[in-house]
């Protein structure tokens, strides 16, 4: 997301904990979004309209009271990605390595 802001993209972030998250990267709009809460795709349509791609980058790295990695990992990157395709969006990168490997640069 460094490199998207770097090269004047307007970059959105959506996290669950925007403090967090804003933290890395506070030149970027944040957006409070809890992905496995967002169970239809038209949850998302306030946040993709007008988005040029989407960098999916979230991710659970075990079932704890707090987070259930099926919500996380398939229904809610699932309705995601039907958000997208309703939307016409159709740069879409699903990066969990980078995620769980704690890295926050894009790479070509």
């Amino acid at each position: 997301m460094a490199r998207l802001l770097d090269s004047v993209c307007r970059v959105v972030g959506i996290a669950r904990r925007t403090w967090d998250a804003a933290g890395g990267l506070p030149a970027a709009e944040w957006v409070t979004l809890d992905l496995a809460a967002a169970r239809r795709p038209d949850n998302w349509f306030p946040y993709l309209v007008g988005i040029g791609g989407v960098v999916n980058c979230a991710g659970a790295l075990q079932d704890s009271p707090f987070e259930w990695t099926r919500a996380v990992h398939v229904e809610g990157i699932s309705t995601l990605f039907a958000a997208c395709e309703y939307l016409g969006i159709c740069r879409v990168v699903h990066d969990l390595i980078r995620m769980a490997a704690g890295q926050t640069e894009l790479r070509r």
